[in-house]
């Protein structure tokens, strides 16, 4: 069944831990999560990274990137990619900004 997947939204603090052109690799206790969505296969996209959850930005958030998010929660293929804070604005620090996915 397919599932919508959103970054975090534009209006979180700029603040970047990590640039990287290397994949993020998630283990299989998962260290990604959707918040604020109706199900587990819905909302704000959220990792956790040194030792704190926090948001993806939504700056470049496409399709491409919410079927990879999709795929690693075995939620199935995305309705939509949702942008803007459509599932609210994430709070703390934004791990990941203007991720784009290739496949």
């Amino acid at each position: 069944k397919p599932h919508e997947a959103s970054g975090s939204g534009k209006q979180a603090p700029m603040m970047t831990t990590m640039r990287t052109t290397e994949a993020l690799r998630v283990p299989e206790e998962s260290q990604i999560r959707l918040a604020d969505g109706r199900h587990r296969c819905e909302g704000r996209v959220e990792i956790f990274l040194t030792l704190q959850w926090g948001t993806v930005c939504d700056d470049a958030w496409d399709i491409r990137a919410a079927r990879v998010v999709c795929r690693q929660l075995g939620c199935g293929n995305p309705l939509a990619a949702k942008v803007e804070a459509y599932f609210g604005q994430g709070t703390g620090i934004i791990h990941l900004d203007n991720l784009k996915c290739s496949r």
